[in-house]
């Protein structure tokens, strides 16, 4: 401890330093208060374990106040001892586990301005007469204990509700609804939101009696079984209540129950809404249930666009722009005919069984039964399209040039009379112009009519690709048209693949005349089905069943691949029917046409009709006509050069008709894709990543598949950069035994430090910038180095400069003050690091500085036996040295004396002094600030550093007066006076002791830290 007497310090020196002390202290404070209004007031957090504990932290509580409640079971006092309490206060109760339970929570005051926070409750029940507001339960989970309600706001009517929020929570199993307002309460500023509701014995969510007024938004809610309904809302004038993107699903109900929360067509009345505010329905899933609005009935909405939806398909198509896609998310019947005529998808939202559908009972001012009209593309997938009425029509084509998709969906019409399918008309302008053809893509999907019914039948022209589909008729699956109040289907192409398509006629009148599974009544009519495909026709009454039917002399083609399945049941049913003047009709029910019809790959069950055999000779050369190559794509069939004849349209090779071809001959097959695969790569915080896709090297097309049936363009192959997922590290102090850090963002994802704006990367320089080293430890007399310390100083370094610790204003440890560190312990493996860097190690204090070289630290490092070393230095009298050393500075004017030892924490062995290898070529420098004051007679340039050996013998240590400082160097550790020699005249006691203030400065400097926490110099 320092003496003020021993140093010669007068008692004024001693009233002046304690004076300039109060005052820099007096600054701290006022500073120190002036902190909460320059940064903020941080919210208080208080940790809780029992009741007790909880409520006097209510009651003692300041504003901003968190309340941890460990895990276990709590009882909340109530009324004012709780409401005065928390008022006005913004006081939050978390649960910090997971079963902090508040057993009971009822409330007849005001409540204001508090947030319960993941913590499980059983009922919440608010009485109050008085204004109520700013309460958020979020992230809590009530279970009922036999309560009737978990959150209740009842009575009384002159309550008013401004701000409450219940968001995130799980209620479950409450007899009565799980949350109640009720009584004409005045209700404002209310949001639930998130939250789900399980197994409510009545409805989920209920304001009573007109309660609903101001602005209530009640959206993302789970409702999952009700006694009731899922919701009951009553609102005033003036209310603006948005129920939106909730799911509801099927309530809990008896039999009784379920009769009595129906409309009169049997719909579930999910929600009930009345009163004359404005109650918007946006977003919100039902299970085919309605919503019950003023008294009357208001569908759930059937179908939507984005986000909007609406209460009929027919508004939501009104509605739309072109290219919108309407979803379905009801099953819906429509009693006026629906009018496409814009270009639209129409799809189906998921549904548990089967497909939502659209059925259609309108008829137009001729009476055909329609359920739509078609004037623009069309894209139907993933719903059913039905009309059971007689001659009805599911889908009615008005327009040629126009597109209909129809992809994994159903078309229906199944009624005892004639119905079309798909019903291809309008005023198109038919003829050879294939321009104005109409498109017909069926994929996927299953095409179903009635015992008369008509799969797809063309008044005008049509391209029909049916693919993975399956169509089932009476009549017919696919009907070409002549010219007979239109223009006629000439030049229509059918396409089949993978298909079956399938006819059963069972006509007992002989006079409904015969029908075909393809009927064609114009010419140029080509139909392609592949090896994958099933065609069947059965005749199970009097007429005949084929499977190709030409009605007219036109010179259609009908290509069936070999291996193609075609069936035929019943003795009416044949393979073809061409009539006389058809150029080749096909020889059945011969031995030799079975072997040919067998060796072509077909399989059937019966083939009947007489052998026939017309020929039409004429000129062909004279009337042939030219068609140009075309090269095949890689799906797109391509066509060698050829000649039609204009007469007969049989087609040749050659110009002279001299080599007769069939159309199947000029086909030059599609040389399908080259696929190459590309694997998926998962997209990173930064880059994009891709599906798996494949590309076809001969088209360059991408596809999803290798089959390449789904293609895909570029942006569809990019997966987008998730972006950082950035999360904010704050800072952290660094302790005794760990480093701290600086504030930064780190992304998880891809294990990535951020910069402040959570995006840019840090670079290895700026995160080893972060980090904040462990501080410098002192306990009573002796600071402990750590190795972070010393490795910051190194980073730290320029190239030229010494390895520096700042051991100024250190804090202490333990509750002793500090006058002078005598003991500092550096670790080893610290000091080798210096050494590897060729630098010398510098330790800055205010009172010294003290610097060892690269060969003294080499050669101590040598000398350790264990982890760390020991450096102690403290000052001693005069009278503690050998006599024989006493007697030698008898002459001098000693300012200090000091013992220097370092120390080997394992053995204990000295190793730097005299006797031992001590700093081996190496050396430290000190250098010593001169005191302000010195005394009288003795100038700064009069001090001297003496080496004082055992044997009283007395050497100088060589020293210079640098600026303010006197600076040495030692070869090793032992006993070192600082003196000057005695003025001629005597003087004061002041020379000795600031002398000896010098010397403890050397002494503080070896020590490593010094910092008073309750006395001062």
């Amino acid at each position: 401890m320092f003496d003020r007497y021993a140093l010669g310090v007068s008692n004024d020196w001693e009233e002046f330093n304690m004076k300039k002390l109060l005052s820099i202290l007096l600054s701290l404070v006022l500073v120190l208060g002036m902190l909460p209004t320059a940064w903020g007031a941080e919210a208080t957090v208080v940790a809780v374990k029992d009741s007790d504990e909880l409520n006097k932290a209510i009651k003692n509580a300041k504003t901003a106040t968190v309340i941890e409640l460990a895990d276990g079971e709590y009882e909340l006092g109530v009324n004012d001892a709780f409401t005065n309490s928390v008022a006005d206060k913004d006081i939050t109760l978390k649960g910090v586990g997971d079963n902090a339970y508040i057993k009971t929570l009822l409330v007849s005051d005001p409540l204001t301005d508090i947030t319960f926070e993941n913590l499980k409750l059983n009922f919440f029940n608010v009485t109050a007469a008085k204004p109520y507001k700013n309460v958020k339960f979020i992230d809590c989970t009530f279970t009922s204990n036999d309560n009737a309600t978990a959150i209740s706001i009842i009575n009384k009517t002159a309550m008013t509700v401004d701000g409450l929020t219940i968001e995130g929570c799980t209620f479950n199993g409450y007899t009565s609804s799980a949350v109640l307002f009720q009584n004409k309460i005045g209700n404002d500023n209310v949001v639930i939101k998130d939250n789900t509701f399980t197994n409510i014995g009545y409805n989920a969510i209920q304001f009573g009696n007109s309660s609903a007024t101001g602005k209530i938004e009640i959206s993302g809610n789970t409702i999952d079984g009700t006694g009731s309904r899922a919701m009951r809302i009553s609102s005033k004038a003036g209310a603006t209540l948005t129920v939106k993107d909730n799911i509801i699903s099927k309530a809990n109900q008896t039999a009784d129950e379920l009769t009595a929360n129906t409309t009169d067509d049997g719909k579930m009345e999910v929600i009930k809404a009345s009163g004359d505010g404005a109650v918007t329905f946006t977003g919100n899933t039902y299970n085919g249930a309605a919503v019950v609005v003023d008294g009357g009935v208001a569908y759930a909405p059937v179908a939507k666009i984005g986000d909007t939806t609406y209460a009929t398909v027919a508004d939501a198509v009104t509605a739309a722009k072109a290219d919108d896609t309407i979803t379905l998310l009801n099953d819906v019947t429509v009693d006026e005919i629906l009018v496409i005529d814009k270009a639209l998808t129409i799809v189906g939202a998921e549904k548990a069984e089967g497909k939502y559908s659209i059925t259609g009972t309108g008829k137009n001012s001729s009476g055909t039964y329609k359920t739509m009209e078609v004037y623009a593309d069309l894209t139907l997938e993933n719903v059913e399209v039905i009309n059971n009425q007689g001659y009805g029509r599911p889908v009615d084509m008005r327009n040629d040039g126009i597109t209909l998709n129809v992809i994994n969906s159903k078309i229906t019409a199944t009624s005892a009379g004639n119905n079309q399918l798909i019903t291809v008309g309008g005023n198109g302008v038919g003829g050879d112009d294939v321009a104005g053809k109409t498109t017909v893509n069926i994929s996927g999907s299953t095409l179903t009519a009635g015992r008369a019914g008509y799969g797809i039948i063309a008044f005008n022209p049509v391209e029909v690709n049916i693919t993975n589909a399956s169509v089932s008729t009476g009549y017919n699956a696919l009907y070409f048209k002549g010219i007979s109040g239109s223009l006629g289907s000439n030049g229509s192409v059918a396409t089949v693949k993978g298909s079956t398509l399938e006819t059963t006629n069972n006509s007992t009148n002989p006079d409904s005349g015969n029908f075909g599974l393809f009927v064609t009544e114009d010419k140029n009519i080509t139909l392609n089905v592949d090896a994958a495909s099933t065609l069947k026709a059965e005749a199970t009454g009097v007429v005949n069943q084929y499977i190709v039917m030409n009605k007219t002399g036109g010179s259609s083609e009908v290509n069936i691949a070999n291996g193609a399945t075609v069936t035929l049941t019943g003795d009416n049913a044949a393979l073809n029917m061409a009539p006389v003047g058809e150029s080749v009709i096909l020889l059945p029910n011969t031995d030799a046409i079975k072997a040919q019809l067998v060796k072509e790959g077909y399989d059937y069950t019966e083939i009947s009709a007489e052998q026939v055999q017309v020929y039409d000779i004429h000129d062909h050369a004279a009337t042939l006509e030219m068609t140009k190559g075309m090269d095949a794509s890689c799906l797109g069939v391509g066509n060698i050069e050829y000649y039609t004849c204009t007469v007969c349209d049989k087609i040749f090779a050659d110009k002279e008709a001299t080599k007769q071809l069939t159309v199947r001959d000029t086909i030059v097959p599609a040389a399908g894709h080259k696929m190459t695969k590309t694997a998926a790569k998962a997209a990173t915080c930064t880059e994009a990543g891709n599906i798996e896709y494949y590309t076809c090297s001969v088209c360059k097309k991408t596809f999803a598949d290798e089959a390449g049936e789904k293609e895909l363009q570029a942006e569809e192959l990019v997966v987008k950069a998730a972006g950082h997922k950035a999360e904010k590290i704050p800072a952290k102090a660094p302790s005794y035994t760990e480093d701290g850090n600086k504030e930064f963002y780190f992304c998880y994802a891809c294990n990535t430090a951020l910069a402040e704006d959570g995006k840019t990367a840090l670079t290895e320089a700026q995160i080893k910038d972060l980090v904040i080293p462990q501080l410098i430890l002192v306990t009573e007399e002796k600071a402990e180095v750590s190795v972070g310390a010393v490795d910051k100083a190194i980073e730290d370094a320029a190239k030229d400069e010494d390895v520096t610790l700042d051991l100024t204003h250190k804090e202490v440890v333990g509750e002793e003050n500090v006058d002078a560190v005598t003991e500092a312990e550096l670790p080893v493996a610290a000091l080798e690091a210096v050494v590897e860097e060729e630098k010398a190690l510098t330790l800055v204090k205010e009172d010294a500085t003290v610097t060892l070289d690269t060969k003294a630290l080499e050669a101590v490092a040598e000398q350790a036996q264990g982890e760390t070393v020991t450096l102690k230095v403290q000052s001693i009298k005069v009278e503690e040295l050998e006599e024989k050393q006493q007697a030698a500075v008898k002459d001098k004017a000693v300012a200090v004396t000091i013992s220097a030892e370092l120390i080997c924490n394992k053995t204990g062995e000295n190793i730097a002094t005299k006797d031992g290898k001590g700093f081996g070529e190496g050396a430290v420098t000190v250098a010593v600030p001169v005191p302000a004051k010195l005394p009288e007679g003795v100038k700064a340039a009069d001090l001297k550093v003496y080496y004082v050996a055992d044997d009283g013998t007395v050497t100088e240590v060589k020293s210079e007066l640098k600026g303010e400082q006197i600076v040495f160097s030692l070869k090793h550790f032992s006993e070192y006076v600082i003196a000057a020699e005695k003025p001629a005249s005597p003087a004061t006691g002041d020379s000795m002791n600031i002398a000896l203030y010098g010397a403890l400065a050397i002494m503080s400097v070896l020590g490593m830290a010094v910092v008073l926490k309750k006395k001062a110099f």
